[in-house]
């Protein structure tokens, strides 16, 4: 994914070959996305797989439409959200080395998914707002690879609420 992302965003105007490169990220994405929701539906969590889908496509849908109708430009989350991203990565960095001495504990991973799922409802917001008022026509790549990302990790995030408060 990661040699895909670098590649769409060096290339990102030459046409035939940035769809071709959108399509492999896309590609490899779902695969990942699709063996982490293999891994929920072979524990007995398919229904919060179908919970999360729909969570994730109402709150989108609601914060698009927010995003639109608000007169507000939010381009001053960005450094809220920078340090968001900032703390979950140090977060999830002592969470996997304590839970590896100590034992997991389900209620410092539940608050790990609810942060994390705040601050992708930012992104969505403030990337929302940037496609509206900063992007050109020639930006669509990055709108496109900005949104899909900030969706994909909004379900990830509910999916891991769902199943650490579901009785699976």
């Amino acid at each position: 994914m990661l040699v895909f992302l670098c590649f769409l965003f060096s290339m990102k105007n030459q046409y035939p070959v940035n769809y071709l490169l959108l399509l492999g990220f896309t590609a490899s994405m779902s695969f990942a996305i699709a063996r982490v929701c293999c891994v929920y539906y072979g524990s007995g969590a398919g229904t919060q797989i179908l919970l999360a889908f729909g969570i994730t496509t109402a709150t989108f849908l609601a914060l698009t439409v927010f995003t639109m109708i608000a007169r507000v430009d939010w381009n001053f989350l960005g450094p809220f959200l920078f340090a968001g991203v900032i703390l979950l990565l140090f977060w999830s960095l002592i969470m996997s080395i304590t839970f590896s001495y100590s034992g997991f504990s389900s209620g410092w991973a539940l608050a790990f998914a609810i942060i994390g799922t705040i601050v992708f409802c930012g992104f969505i917001i403030y990337d929302t707002n940037n496609i509206m008022r900063y992007c050109g026509v020639d930006d669509y790549i990055i709108a496109a690879i900005e949104l899909y990302l900030d969706v994909v990790n909004l379900f990830l995030f509910i999916l891991q609420i769902l199943s650490l408060t579901g009785n699976n």
